[in-house]
């Protein structure tokens, strides 16, 4: 082939036992030859709509996603789920189900006596429903992922997972933990050995090209296994997004390398001659807000005497605060004392209530509100961070001090959060168009334009997206 350009968490808390999906799929299945549906999605992390929209107002140059807008379908705006961050959005795109129901709380786990880093919602087995790699799979149709979240153990017949070294931000020993969890386990150096070669320091999420190197690893996967359902995610914009913002410089030139990304792919779908046959879709998990102040509500907890602290760290609890982006749920160590609840929400609607309207750093979410959102389900209540704020689970340092750069995790109906989606290609009204949708209904399109029902999803399929026949092939 020639080159191609280019919990461990505290579980009683915050886990049930996940849906015995199917096990990982042995990498035995042959290339998706036959003739029939293929759907790429591709997920470009924190995309938020007006930048495609109108891209010269941000001072990008987005082609690839104008082009695909222009001869598809297309959303002004997704309202996601909350919290709006990256692993509960990416299993609700693959899942039709909110985070409640389909068990993924927030990146990464509630794990208050580990030492270092929590670890990641890594493992497909954590997800409580089938997934869209689940009901493709059992219908005969191949499967290839390529850093899709929640994704080690996926049931797919090539899967690059998500997972990285979470030992220190370097990520110094990523490629070794990266390849234990390929499937098959040589696929990252057969790409290799075609493409550029992949290394702890250029697929590392530190470096502003990582998502045109997985680009390259995407169309020799399109092109060698011609997989009838694909996921991939890129990630940079997200990650330089957050430290300086998301209108910042390295932020943008992401977004166009994320762009680029896309034409890669595509160009690798029509060298394949599977333009025909495939739907493109273009989506983004949650949007971005910039930030200038960060509250800290373990220290009110602290100063209620519900957790105790030495030398910057909690060494005892009663509760605690789960922060996920810019929300932050109260966890109890007795998940059913119902009268420490009450008087710790009582405390901060007291302590909230001294706070001048103006200068509240959130909102108080209540277990109805949360129910609403079908979020935390084992939280007595949240914390809605307002425009402008972020949240930190530090203690020691004041409730409050100066922020910069960005971040996401604010309540979905924000329109600072929405999500972008593009569609193109097979089943697609070239004509589509809405100005809001939500999140829940993309699964349910997907598994139309595959054929495949997802029997536990909420939503539905967009007919305003789909031509007629495609709606009538999945039975709705």
């Amino acid at each position: 082939m020639t080159r191609r350009s280019a919990l461990p968490l505290l579980s009683l808390l915050l886990t049930v036992a996940p849906v015995n999906a199917g096990p990982a799929v042995p990498a035995t299945a042959t290339p998706g030859s036959a003739a029939g549906p293929r759907v790429i999605l591709i997920s470009i992390d924190g995309l938020r709509p007006k930048t495609y929209l109108d891209p010269a107002a941000h001072g990008v140059e987005l082609p690839h996603l104008q082009a695909l807008m222009k001869r598809g379908a297309y959303a002004e705006a997704v309202e996601g789920v909350f919290p709006t961050v990256t692993y509960p959005s990416h299993t609700t795109l693959i899942t039709g189900v909110r985070s409640a129901t389909h068990g993924i709380f927030g990146n990464s786990y509630f794990q208050p006596d580990k030492a270092g880093p929590a670890d990641w919602y890594w493992h497909t087995a954590a997800i409580r429903v089938p997934t869209l790699w689940h009901v493709a799979q059992q219908a005969g149709l191949t499967v290839a992922n390529l850093s899709w979240p929640v994704s080690v153990g996926c049931p797919c017949d090539w899967n690059i997972p998500e997972i990285w070294d979470n030992s220190s931000p370097a990520q110094p020993d990523t490629m070794r933990i990266l390849r234990e969890h390929t499937v098959p386990p040589d696929l990252i150096d057969r790409i290799g050995a075609d493409t550029e070669p992949w290394t702890d320091e250029n697929y590392n999420i530190n470096t502003l090209t990582r998502d045109l190197l997985a680009a390259q690893a995407a169309a020799w996967m399109i092109e060698e296994f011609r997989p009838h359902f694909f996921t991939i995610h890129l990630m940079e914009y997200d990650h330089f997004a957050h430290g300086e913002g998301p209108d910042g410089p390295q932020a943008l030139q992401a977004l166009e390398y994320a762009d680029a990304a896309v034409g890669m792919i595509v160009e690798a779908v029509e060298r394949a001659g599977l333009a025909d046959d495939i739907t493109i879709v273009v989506t983004g998990d949650h949007g971005f807000a910039a930030v200038e102040r960060q509250v800290r509500p373990n220290e009110w907890l602290a100063e209620g005497g519900y957790l105790t602290v030495a030398e910057g760290k909690i060494t005892g609890w009663r509760a605690q605060f789960f922060t996920s982006g810019a929300a932050a749920a109260l966890l109890l160590r007795d998940v059913g004392d119902v009268e420490l609840a009450a008087e710790i929400q009582a405390d901060f609607e007291r302590r909230l209530g001294a706070i001048p309207e103006a200068d509240r750093p959130f909102d108080i979410l209540t277990r109805q509100e949360l129910d609403e959102l079908e979020a935390f389900p084992v939280s007595p209540f949240g914390l809605a961070l307002r425009p402008g704020w972020n949240v930190s689970k530090k203690v020691g340092a004041g409730f409050s001090g100066s922020d910069d750069g960005g971040t996401h995790g604010y309540p979905p109906s924000m329109p600072a959060m929405h999500a972008g989606l593009i569609l193109a290609g097979r089943g697609i009204d070239p004509d589509g168009h809405a100005e809001q949708v939500s999140m829940v209904d993309i699964a349910p399109t997907i598994a139309a334009l595959l054929g495949v029902e997802l029997t536990q999803a909420d939503g539905e399929p967009f007919v305003w997206a789909l031509l007629p026949e495609t709606v009538g092939a999945a039975g709705r």
